[in-house]
């Protein structure tokens, strides 16, 4: 009867342990919706590139000097949003 006892609280530990570990914590989701942002900004901006799903645009991502400090905008927020996780 013990062995039994202790075979059901083993194997209850077992299932319970992916469960507990599945959860994301409070960083974890901070960096999934900076990097959810900042990739359909850079979809949005930059249009498609070799590691894009297939659907073309007719345009070229601007390159521009005032296009440039947008980009280094953007990306100099999402390091500050990383570094306060």
């Amino acid at each position: 009867m013990k062995q039994s006892l202790v075979l059901v609280l083993l194997l209850a530990l077992a299932a319970a342990a992916p469960l507990a570990m599945a959860q994301a914590s409070p960083a974890d989701q901070s960096f999934q919706a900076i990097h959810e942002k900042e990739w359909k900004w850079r979809q949005a901006s930059l249009g498609t590139d070799e590691d894009s799903d297939g659907a073309s645009t007719d345009r070229l991502p601007d390159v521009g000097a005032a296009a440039q400090a947008g980009r280094l905008e953007v990306w100099e927020d999402v390091l500050r949003q990383l570094d306060a996780i």
